[in-house]
């Protein structure tokens, strides 16, 4: 992950650590992300993308519920490296979606 990040790149994700987003991939193993719009105005590149994901892994420290989620988020990319990140997450529409209200 560290090859494709900038050694000044932003982020506003609640999972920046790449622990935290080991842990995240562990509780949602068949994480998939799509891009729904991509903008290129050289020498930088807009991605808007989408994940969703079903929790069968542990999340939070609660057991698995087998429930999806979906979040979007948007990155910029600068020189084939991210320079500033931005994921549109919502804590309580996320475990609402996969039944853990019972974590906020």
């Amino acid at each position: 992950m560290t090859e494709v990040i900038a050694r000044n790149e932003i982020s506003t994700d609640p999972l920046e650590s790449q622990g935290g987003a080991r842990a995240f991939k562990d509780a949602f193993p068949d994480l998939h992300v799509e891009i729904d719009n991509l903008v290129v105005a050289e020498p930088f590149v807009v991605v808007e993308w989408r994940a969703t994901g079903t929790n069968t892994g542990p999340f939070a420290g609660a057991a698995p519920t087998g429930l999806a989620f979906t979040r979007r988020g948007v990155a910029e990319v600068h020189d084939g490296r991210i320079t500033a990140y931005r994921d549109y997450f919502d804590r309580a529409t996320m475990l609402s979606q996969i039944g853990r209200m019972d974590l906020i």
